[in-house]
């Protein structure tokens, strides 16, 4: 199983794709015609941040079993999240919808890790070559996974509830699993939600709780470096 589940993420993030379509084993199956739906929507209109605030927000909802979640992965769904993340870093809308489903989908099947950690950045759905894409293309040079993506958010709207909230709650969801926990590290994850729970006021309950959460998982892992979490 878990090497059908790798092969499966090997194949969605090598591809680049305008257009989802169903597979025959899927075209019955009405969760699976939305979420085409859903995603197709998003591909057509790339530049629109609320149609991308949109799907991200509707493929949340459809997450709701370990095959809902195989199946948007199976549609290509992660890269089409990843890149209305990386296109519209000025939006806090879609960073915020961006970091709740990638969370989701982690809480429900943990092996969308797998997925998520193999999407490169620098390509997803649709891109082109057009001069107008430039700034992102600039943009994915520096982010390269999709983990730093998630702190480039929490970086730019450092006192953003919703986004330091869903930052913060996308690391904690990835923490339950201590094998996560070196890429979490290397994307700067937990200098990130640190940052996040000393930098906003104490009445933000939503993030210092999701930090604590995130911090509680840091610190039950058994070879942790004692000084990881000082300062």
């Amino acid at each position: 199983a878990a090497a059908a589940a790798a092969a499966a993420a090997a194949s969605t993030t090598e591809l680049v794709v305008t257009k989802v379509r169903l597979p025959k084993h899927l075209r019955g199956d009405p969760v699976s015609k939305k979420i085409q739906h859903v995603i197709n929507g998003a591909l057509r209109q790339p530049e629109n941040s609320k149609t991308q605030d949109r799907a991200c927000e509707m493929l949340r909802k459809l997450a709701r079993t370990p095959e809902d979640v195989k199946k948007i992965i199976e549609l290509s769904g992660i890269p089409m999240i990843v890149r209305a993340m990386r296109d519209h870093r000025e939006k806090s809308i879609v960073q915020a919808e961006s970091c709740a489903v990638l969370a989701e989908l982690v809480w429900v099947e943990p092996t969308a890790m797998e997925t998520i950690v193999a999407v490169s950045v620098s390509q997803q759905p649709n891109d082109d070559d057009d001069d107008d894409d430039s700034s992102s293309a600039a943009a994915a040079n520096t982010d390269s996974t999709v983990l730093q993506l998630i702190v480039r958010a929490m970086n730019d709207f450092p006192t953003h509830t919703k986004v330091q909230q869903m930052g913060c709650g996308a690391f904690r969801a990835f923490s339950y699993d201590s094998n996560n926990y070196p890429t979490i590290e290397d994307a700067g994850g937990v200098e990130a939600v640190l940052r996040s729970m000393r930098d906003n006021p104490k009445k933000v309950v939503e993030v210092l709780t999701e930090g604590c959460y995130f911090l509680q998982n840091v610190l039950s892992l058994p070879d942790l470096p004692p000084d990881i979490v000082v300062g």
